[in-house]
Order: C-alpha cells, then structure tokens, then sequence
C-alpha cells in the first residue's frame, strides 16, 4: 500500500469526514479499514498519483453505504457482496483470471454507460472517471450543482440495477 509522508494527518481527515457524516468510534475505524483495503486492492493493478484522496472518496463512499443499508432497515446485500469480491480477489489463483474477470466487468459497464442519456452519462463519466467535482461539472455545462447530482445518482442507480441483474 501507497506510504504516506504523514499518516497521522490522513487519519486525522479520515476520522474528521467520518465524524462529520455521522460515523464514529468503532464503526469510523472499521470504514478506514475497509478503504484502506479498497486501496490496496486497487493498486496491484493500478497506479495511485494521490492514495489520501483514493481513502477520503473511498470512505465516504464506505460511510454513504452503510448509511443507505441502515436506512433500508438492514438490506446488507450489497456490501456482503463487496465483502466478498474484495476476499476472492484476495484469494483468487490466477492473475490471468483476474484480468479476464476484470474485463468482462469493464465491459458491462461501459454496456450500461452506452445504454445511459447522453447527458447523464457526459456528467457521470466527468466525475467518476475524469474527478471532477460537482460543481466544476456545473459552470462548464451550465448546469445547477444540483442537476449534476441528480444526473450522477441516476447515473450510479442504473448501473447498481443493470450490474445486478434488476
């Protein structure tokens, strides 16, 4: 995993944004874990430029999920799901495997994104793909951030659905 010049300091904004989202003690630090394995797995096949914005965006990814299953009165499917693509690919025998599966899920999702408005699909891939915020997204399309979001979570829900076979 990426070495950082002051762990303290990430830790100390991790556990901040965490707080601030509603997240403490122990359920905080599981979160830092987890995305702290989100960006181990990530770099075996990528290059991380900025591993402290990969946990920030990951974790509040973390604590945003966590929120919607608690909403949704226990729904865990999702994240024991994730739970357990992050342990096969732990596991997982062959690196050759891993690409082919790797693939096959890019190709699905690049399916779905054809499948999206073109719109909605032009701000999804600014934000996820290209880091974009919302509200840069906005001022270079002339849209409310509001509209960005909307735009975006229509975007994430689509592909949740499609992905999951719903």
């Amino acid at each position: 995993m990426a070495a950082f010049a002051n762990w303290g300091s990430v830790l100390s904004r991790l556990k901040g944004m965490l707080r601030r989202q509603g997240c403490v003690g122990d359920d905080a630090d599981d979160l830092i874990q987890d995305a702290c394995l989100k960006l181990a797995h990530y770099e075996l096949t990528h290059e991380v430029v900025h591993p402290d914005a990969f946990l920030l965006r990951a974790a509040r990814n973390l604590a945003i999920d966590a929120h919607r299953v608690r909403r949704n009165h226990g729904q865990t499917v999702l994240i024991e799901e994730a739970e357990a693509e992050v342990a096969w690919h732990v596991q997982s025998a062959s690196p050759t495997e891993d690409a082919v599966l790797d693939w096959e899920r890019t190709a699905r999702v690049l399916l779905v994104l054809d499948e999206l408005p073109p719109l909605t699909r032009e701000l999804f891939v600014a934000h996820l793909f290209n880091g974009k915020s919302y509200p840069e997204i906005a001022s270079s399309h002339g849209l409310g951030v509001r509209t960005v979001r909307t735009h975006v979570s229509k975007a994430i829900l689509i592909l949740m659905r499609r992905l999951e076979g719903g």
